[in-house]
């Protein structure tokens, strides 16, 4: 019993070769996981050696490229390139007035609504509440549930 990879000092339930607790090291087919804490999620098989041929593919296309695609006929590859922006509303909305109707063009305006300030309204100036409910369509929301635990 020397030689017995269970043997130690510590005592054990009879049945732990068969019931556990195991030990990772001596469950077969244990994939990788990505550990939440409470939760834990099975990693992509492969993930890291799609990352490992992307690297690979992308050290035959040009570094310097911002925009637009290339392809490599021969073996059926596309590299598309592209920029992410991003905008300065409050910038933005400052300039508003001097920007030209072109330049406005270039910007999509969404308007949400600041709900504190809609309801103050509501209870302290109902003429301005008629107008913004002009605008405004409300209807019930999916209920939340909070457990607490």
């Amino acid at each position: 019993m020397a030689n017995d990879a269970y043997a130690s000092d510590k005592s054990a339930p009879a049945d732990r070769r068969t019931a556990g607790p195991l030990d990772v090291s001596e469950v077969q087919g244990v994939r990788p996981y990505i550990d939440f804490g409470a939760m834990r999620i099975p990693s992509r098989e492969n993930l890291q050696m799609r990352l490992e041929v992307e690297e690979a593919i992308l050290s035959d296309f040009p570094k310097d490229k911002t925009e637009g695609s290339i392809t490599n006929a021969d073996f059926g590859i596309t590299v598309s390139y592209k920029l992410t922006r991003t905008v300065d509303s409050e910038g933005v909305q400052n300039a508003w007035n001097d920007l030209s109707v072109n330049a406005q063009k270039a910007f999509k305006v969404k308007f949400d609504i600041d709900l504190k300030q809609y309801r103050a309204i509501q209870d302290l100036d109902h003429t301005a509440y008629a107008e913004l409910s002009k605008f405004v369509t409300s209807k019930p929301a999916k209920p939340s549930i909070a457990i607490k635990g």
